[in-house]
């Protein structure tokens, strides 16, 4: 069976900052200094990952699938409530021969008050390649071309909403949008909802072909769709080091339901269940501040993990962004 999607070619993110500050007056200003009147301009390298894996338990087969991935550069802003970033030179190129060719349309915002955070995204890439070829067949030879199923396609459509529990000290904006500067070591506590929508398609059974395996046509699927529903608690924490230099890193587990449809060849539904499901969130940052120069780096990763059938499969996925940055603060 054959999903389809728009298609879009170039990656865009954007990003809306609350007008919402702390006063300088309270207890937050001798760690949080604002930016918030000041234009902030800055260039920066993103790479995006999006990848899944679908596991025969019973035989212990996992196969894993990434798209054909590439670094864009781009550019931002940020003024007062308003912020803009977008992506729109690709950097580098992987071999399409040997990988295969993705095609791709990936968009990203978030919004950050003083309490509340929220992220959502929207993800739709078609052409994957089996990553893990060698792990299923060691006589494979990769040094050519790996297994490439240009007929996967997935769109997926994540949000999600957090508590910032220590507010008035910790700042998630002098980490991804510069407006702000912790001057002192802080940490907080994260509770949050999410929802996400994921489907996915193909021509055939997303199953490995390689010698001396069989797939058994319970354990894969053309077709598939997922909705979760869950919960998450974590923590996060920012070490600053000699007042100019920071490390972030931050944590959130959770748990929820999700409704697995599945489909075969035909398009006929076979499975409709609901699960329980795990996820979790990682975060990492690191760079220099100060008045008008900024730069680092941030890694954020999403996963997702869910039985399906008679618990016989696993599915699997994960979406990350890492980033290298250099910005200016103006007047």
């Amino acid at each position: 069976m054959r999903f389809l999607f728009f298609l879009f070619a170039i990656p865009i993110s954007l990003a809306a900052y609350s007008q919402e500050y702390v006063n300088h007056k309270e207890v937050g200003s001798t760690y949080i200094k604002q930016f918030r009147n000041q234009l902030i301009l800055k260039g920066y390298i993103q790479n995006k990952s999006n990848e899944f894996d679908i596991t025969d338990r019973k035989n212990d087969v996992v196969s894993n699938y990434e798209p054909n991935g590439k670094s864009t550069f781009g550019i931002g802003f940020n003024y007062k409530s308003l912020g803009l970033s977008i992506g729109f030179l690709p950097m580098g190129k992987n071999n399409d021969v040997k990988y295969g060719k993705t095609r791709k349309f990936d968009i990203q915002g978030n919004l950050v008050t003083k309490k509340i955070g929220a992220d959502l995204r929207l993800q739709y890439y078609q052409g994957f390649y089996l990553s893990n070829v060698s792990s299923l067949d060691p006589s494979y030879n990769t040094d050519s071309v790996y297994p490439i199923r240009s007929d996967i396609a997935t769109l997926s459509l994540a949000a999600e909403v957090f508590y910032i529990f220590n507010h008035s000290k910790f700042s998630f904006k002098s980490i991804y949008t510069n407006n702000e500067w912790q001057k002192k070591s802080a940490g907080t506590f994260l509770v949050g909802l999410n929802y996400a929508i994921f489907s996915i398609g193909a021509d055939s059974a997303i199953a490995p072909e390689v010698p001396n395996y069989k797939p058994d046509s319970s354990d894969y699927f053309s077709g598939a769709s997922f909705f979760n529903l869950g919960i998450y608690g974590g923590y996060a924490y920012n070490l600053v080091i000699k007042k100019h230099g920071f490390l972030f890193v931050g944590a959130g587990p959770g748990i929820g339901a999700v409704r697995i449809r599945l489909y075969d060849n035909e398009g006929r539904q076979v499975s409709n269940r609901v699960r329980p499901a795990a996820t979790f969130k990682f975060q990492f940052g690191g760079g220099l501040n100060s008045d008008k120069h900024f730069g680092g780096i941030t890694y954020t990763n999403n996963s997702s993990g869910f039985n399906y059938n008679q618990g016989e499969g696993r599915f699997n996925f994960n979406s990350g962004t890492f980033k290298v940055y250099y910005g200016y603060r103006m007047f």
